[in-house]
């Protein structure tokens, strides 16, 4: 399961080809890669069991 994620996570160009020279930008690159990952993950399965996400109704407040 790791070694499939650091291979999903080499086919962002970015990270793969360390192109930020600074740890903290480096790093910022690599969590927004995991979270894009696991976005498209998530969407998948929601798809998969055909899941609606329904709007909320504003709340109504008495003045």
């Amino acid at each position: 399961m790791i070694e499939r994620f650091f291979s999903k996570l080499k086919h962002f160009r970015r990270v793969a080809t360390r192109y930020d020279k600074l740890t903290a930008n480096f790093l910022a690159m690599v969590q927004l890669a995991s979270m894009r990952m696991w976005l498209r993950a998530y969407e998948s399965k929601a798809q998969a069991l055909d899941v609606r996400f329904v709007p909320l109704q504003p709340v109504r407040t008495r003045f």
